[in-house]
């Protein structure tokens, strides 16, 4: 009895592992936007490092690239180096700026296809 309901755990667990490692679609390419750090008198004496010339303000890092809320310039070469997109904005933005960014954003992904049934 114990043999038969730890086979079936098992199966149950090797299926599912199956399932997991096949996706479904490929994966889209992550797009961040940026805008550029404006500095204020006094701002990096209270600070142990200066702060990075660009401040992330919305979008999705590339896969295994560290989250971070300041990039340096070295991170937003790493960050493209891994397929990432980039859009950076001035430090004094408006929102119809970052309604552009976000169509840079959409029109750099690729086209997300949708599995359709098998028809009979």
């Amino acid at each position: 009895m114990k043999s038969q309901a730890l086979l079936s755990v098992l199966f149950l667990a090797s299926c599912a592992a199956g399932q997991a490692n096949k996706p479904d679609a490929p994966p889209a390419q992550s797009c961040v936007i940026v805008k550029r750090h404006a500095y204020k008198f006094g701002e990096n004496m209270s600070r142990l490092h200066p702060h990075r010339p660009f401040d992330y303000v919305e979008g999705d890092y590339p896969p295994g690239f560290k989250w971070r809320s300041e990039l340096s310039d070295g991170d937003v070469r790493e960050l493209q180096k891994k397929g990432g997109k980039i859009v950076i904005l001035n430090s004094d933005y408006a929102p119809a700026d970052l309604e552009d960014a976000r169509k840079q954003c959409k029109a750099a992904a690729p086209p997300q296809t949708k599995a359709e049934p098998p028809t009979s």
